[in-house]
């Protein structure tokens, strides 16, 4: 308003994932260009990316680079990118079964896995420690959690409340008829 802009018209999209409400916000108003069930796709597979983030920056070790130069952290960046694809893809080939999805696989435990593998390559194991066998085991957590999953003791972390649900004011008179005139100065006629 102070900006004298057109107001953002918005669409707020509510859902429940499973574990509680989600609140998306999309300037897609069009329920046939964007359903809420596609929304809620979009943002699961979202999120999957940020999983995939934090296990390159936390678990591979990727959260700072050790290169000198925009250059060759580029190279770095790609090459422990395809690293992590390798080993992830190594994984999901053992534990698949024809015809059924991939368990979902723990890069901790695959990484441990490998590096155990590469700290003696030369050692004779029984069958059940080949790195096949292994690979296959190396799945996340079945059971389901009753708490959360965080140290009791940890000293640095911080309590953060859960976002509430958004709260959403009725425009004011005043507020209407400023909107009509900045989008009627936003569209001639």
């Amino acid at each position: 308003m102070k900006k004298e802009q057109a107001p953002l018209v918005l669409r707020l999209l509510r859902y429940d994932d499973g574990r509680g409400e989600v609140y998306l916000v999309t300037n897609i108003l069009d329920e046939a260009e964007l359903s809420a069930p596609h929304a809620s796709q979009i943002y699961r597979r979202r999120w999957a990316i940020e999983l995939q983030f934090r296990s390159l920056k936390q678990t591979y070790g990727r959260s700072k680079l050790r290169a000198g130069t925009p250059e060759i952290a580029a190279i770095e960046m790609h090459w422990s990118l395809l690293g992590l694809t390798m080993l992830q893809l190594l994984a999901v080939k053992e534990q698949a079964q024809p015809g059924e999805p991939a368990n979902k696989t723990s890069i901790a435990s695959v990484l441990r896995i490998m590096r155990s593998m590469m700290a003696a390559p030369l050692e004779t194991r029984a069958s059940s420690e080949s790195l096949r066998k292994r690979l296959q085991d190396a799945t996340t957590d079945s059971y389901q959690r009753h708490g959360k999953k965080k140290s009791r003791n940890y000293p640095r972390r911080k309590e953060e409340p859960s976002a509430d649900p958004p709260k959403i004011f009725e425009a004011t008179v005043e507020q209407r008829a400023i909107a009509c005139k900045l989008m009627a100065k936003k569209v001639p006629a």
